[in-house]
Formats: C-alpha cells, sequence, structure tokens
C-alpha cells in the first residue's frame, strides 16, 4: 500500500520535485489505509510528507513521531519502506544522512532508485548507517526465505 498515511490533504507539491505539507487533521486520509491494513503479506510504503499536526519538522521518511503513528493509530504492523529517498523532497538531506534518519525512525528499508554509486559507497564510511543497513539485511533475509529470493553479498 503506498502512501501511507495518504496524501490526500496535501498542498499538491509534486514529492518528485519538493516536499510537500498537510496542514489539516488527516483522519480522512488514513481510512484506506485502516481498512486495508489486515493482510500480513501487504507491504507497506510511505511518502515524504510534512504533517504539520504531526511532526513540523519531519517529512514521513524521517519521522519516529508519523511511523509511530502508522504502527499504532493506523495499527499497521508489517513491512514498511521509504518512497525513494532520492526524489527531491530529500535533496536538502546528504545520502548517509538520509539512510539513517529514514531506518531510525522505524522504516524496515529504504528504496533508492538512483545509479549514484559513489554515494552508497560512502555508506561504507559510515556506521551509523551501517548499523542500521545490517538490521535490514537481516529482516530482508529473513523475508527471501519465504520466497526463494537469493541476496546479493
Amino acid at each position: 500500500m503506498k502512501h501511507i498515511p495518504g496524501h490526500g490533504q496535501s498542498n499538491g507539491a509534486d514529492p518528485h520535485l519538493g516536499i510537500c505539507h498537510v496542514a489539516g487533521d488527516i483522519t480522512q486520509d488514513i481510512i484506506p489505509f485502516v481498512e486495508n491494513k489486515a493482510d500480513s503479506r501487504t507491504w507497506g510504503m510511505t511518502n515524504h510528507v510534512i504533517y504539520d499536526k504531526l511532526d513540523p519538522s519531519n517529512p514521513t521518511a524521517f519521522s519516529s513521531v508519523i511511523v509511530k503513528y502508522i504502527r499504532e493509530t493506523i495499527g499497521f504492523k508489517n513491512f514498511l519502506i521509504t518512497d525513494a529517498i532520492d526524489m527531491g523532497a530529500l535533496n536538502n538531506t546528504e545520502f548517509s544522512q538520509k539512510v539513517t534518519k529514514a531506518l531510525s525512525a522505524g522504516h524496515d528499508a529504504i528504496l533508492y532508485c538512483g545509479s549514484e554509486f559513489n554515494e552508497q559507497a560512502k555508506l561504507d564510511k559510515n556506521s551509523a548507517a551501517q548499523a542500521q543497513l545490517e538490521k535490514v539485511r537481516v529482516i530482508l533475509e529473513a523475508a527471501s526465505s519465504f520466497r526463494n529470493i537469493q541476496l546479493e553479498p
């Protein structure tokens, strides 16, 4: 399911280019997610929206407050991945910080669609990012055992 917890009341900004804001209550936006959370095979993808009433300082990708809201208020307990961290909405944050912040916020994994391998290589030198990525690797290895997926070392 994407983009949890919803874009319905966002200011219309395109997160591929810049950050979106939701100033009001998101009670209506979360209804589809509340109603469709039961299937344990369903993965959730968060968005790059700042919800001013929940966490006015961080987009969902970096917000432990919003991830907690997704887990507790919406009741979504399944695998949770960010939207692509190389989108324009997060351009003001350095790559390894994006990884560290997103995983520290409570996401199970991050989505990176770019091909900037030099950025990925920087993660090897960032111990905080490495610690978080090791947790993701364990989760993905456990998930792969269900589907016979081979992970690259």
